[in-house]
């Protein structure tokens, strides 16, 4: 059926809607959720159907600004539309609910309906509740990362080996990403990382490196970027990369499900995505971290490497500790700052961070059988930093990323709008809370602002004095400092005993 569409000034964050005008619907024969086929110049969208609260003869069709973009309307033009039956991966879906095992067609079928949107988000929803119930066997989760990864973007680099690390998460800081791609891009390995962007905490890998480069590319972008400098650090969502992923995660995240299966394939998806032969996997330990305690890391490290070596990647664990901050800084710029310091030897580099890079730098030399212990994979590692060929190497990303290689440290500066917190006692810090960290991060306008943040002068095991500056909030406004002020005065952050 043919209509003229008015094109509504309205997103939904990625599902296509449209709004049919009552009568037409009824021409259509279709109900509100139901799905329909919208067509115009040989393109077309399958979008989910709401209604009008009142007639409209001019422009029957109203249509998100999702399906407009897609189809390159806009008002007044005509579109054919026409009812389709639901997808047969609702089935399949039930299915699942039910217990029993899907084979890799039918998780095929579910996860390429997920891309193209021919499933809601309660249908999503239907799905990540079902794994999260039900569970998935190992063939199954190998299946639906493959599925995940093949239905978007898959980069091929022909080198025998390419890199990638991965960190579970729930540590402030932590930004080791920055500090191993370099070397191991310096000593020759292909390393292609894609990484996140903040969901809850104060800053992720890319909002990082934005400080000091672009990271918003498409695959054939990166591709281009590796090809040329040996590795990149981008922003993966940018890309078409692994995008059935980004869909379960939009739905996952109010519903606070991360049922094993899905927490794997979401990782491991983008890294076979990305060519990954070679693989580390970084799980912090902590009562605050994602992972609370070794046994539940354990669990996760052996299926970790079960499902890895299902799609032929070689994979290592790290089980690290997670009970305080790692690096000086917490926030976008803070953290770029401390990377930029550790890859540049600076006298005042924090130590834990570098540290924590050269071992797990040490455990991926092992892997891909450059060295026979990680003793001596730390000394080549800590030599290829020391010598400055990391830096030499970190400056050619920033700059095929579209950056300004000559970074200048002391240009690295945090928002002015500041305040100092003070030790109330005398005594030895005996613990930093990651969550309230975290949390008052974001209340200063962490990652936003890539200007605030904390930044950290004693840590754990520290001795100090009463009335001693232990830490610097840095806020986006005087109004949201004032707001981390009052956070902190009903949240402990620091434990001084």
């Amino acid at each position: 059926m043919k209509a003229k569409v008015n094109v509504l000034p309205i997103r939904t964050g990625g599902l296509p809607i449209i709004v049919l005008e009552p009568s037409f619907a009824r021409d259509l024969d279709v109900q509100p959720m139901d799905r329909v086929v919208i067509r115009k110049a040989g393109n077309s969208v399958v979008a989910t159907v709401d209604y009008y609260s009142k007639e409209s003869d001019d422009y029957p069709v109203g249509v998100f600004e999702e399906v407009a973009e897609r189809l390159e309307l806009k008002s007044g033009d005509t579109v054919d539309i026409d009812i389709i039956s639901k997808p047969q991966s609702l089935d399949f879906i039930k299915k699942k609910m039910d217990g029993e095992e899907l084979t890799s067609d039918e998780i095929n079928s579910i996860v390429a309906d997920i891309v193209n949107d021919t499933l809601t988000d309660t249908e999503i929803s239907m799905f990540v509740a079902a794994v999260y119930t039900k569970g998935m066997t190992m063939n199954e989760t190998v299946c639906l990362t493959r599925a995940i990864a093949e239905t978007g973007s898959v980069l091929k680099f022909g080198k025998d080996i390419v890199v990638d690390k991965h960190c579970v998460g729930g540590v402030p800081g932590n930004r080791t990403t920055m500090i191993i791609v370099p070397i191991m891009a310096a000593l020759g390995y292909t390393m292609p990382k894609i990484s996140s962007r903040a969901i809850t905490s104060p800053a992720g890998t890319a909002d990082t490196m934005e400080v000091l480069a672009p990271v918003t590319f498409s695959s054939s972008e990166i591709k281009r970027i590796v090809d040329k400098v040996g590795a990149c650090i981008a922003w993966g969502g940018g890309s078409d990369i692994a995008s059935a992923d980004d869909k379960m995660i939009r739905v996952r995240r109010p519903l606070s499900l991360d049922p094993e299966p899905l927490l794997l394939s979401s990782i491991l998806a983008k890294k076979y995505a990305m060519g990954a032969t070679h693989l580390i996997i970084d799980i912090p330990v902590a009562q605050d971290a994602k992972t609370r305690d070794i046994g539940e890391a354990r669990v996760l490290e052996k299926s970790f490497v079960r499902v890895a070596e299902g799609l032929g990647m070689k994979t290592v664990v790290m089980v690290s500790d997670g009970d305080q901050p790692i690096g000086d800084g917490v926030g976008p710029l803070l953290e770029a700052r401390d990377v930029v310091k550790v890859l540049r030897n600076h006298p005042k580099a924090p130590e834990d961070l570098r540290e924590k890079a050269l071992r797990m730098a040490a455990k991926l030399l092992v892997l891909v059988g450059r060295v026979d212990t990680e003793d001596e994979g730390y000394r080549l590692a800590s030599k290829t930093l020391s010598t400055g060929k990391a830096w030499k190497k970190m400056k050619e990303i920033i700059a095929a990323q579209g950056g300004d290689p000559n970074v200048n440290i002391k240009k690295l500066k945090p928002s002015k709008i500041s305040y100092d917190i003070k030790s109330q006692r005398k005594g030895v810090v005996s613990d930093i809370d990651n969550h309230v960290v975290a949390r008052v991060c974001r209340i200063l306008g962490a990652p936003e602002t890539k200007e605030a943040g904390v930044l950290f002068y004693k840590k754990y095991g520290a001795k100090v004095r009463k009335g001693q500056v232990i830490a610097t909030l840095y806020g986006a406004s005087e109004a949201k400092l004032s707001m981390a002020k009052s956070y902190l005065k009903r949240h402990k952050m620091f434990d001084i005993r």
